[in-house]
């Protein structure tokens, strides 16, 4: 995925354009206080684990711009996430 990183990550709110495997795509980018988050999701209370923000990416379009999980991933397993994610849609493209 080709993503312009030139944005403030805790100022931004709003869509980000992109481009995977040549197509356009994007999201919404939201990035807020983990409280209220929290507070509305019991699982994600012990996730978190004092952590203070959480950042959401939100898309409502085709398979290439559709991902949904609601299990709270912690950054450091984003990109196998992500991967993961990516090959699933990815055989539902192919079908």
């Amino acid at each position: 995925m080709d993503l312009d990183t030139d944005f403030d990550v805790r100022d931004f709110s709003g869509f980000l354009p992109c481009k995977y495997k040549g197509h356009d795509a994007g999201f919404e980018y939201y990035f807020e206080p983990a409280g209220p988050v929290v507070e509305s999701d019991e699982r994600l209370q012990g996730a978190i684990a004092g952590r203070d923000s959480v950042v959401s990416f939100v898309t409502h379009s085709d398979l290439r711009d559709v991902l949904f999980d609601d299990q709270f991933t912690v950054a450091s397993a984003a990109i196998a996430w992500a991967r993961d994610g990516e090959r699933s849609i990815l055989e539902e493209l192919n079908k």
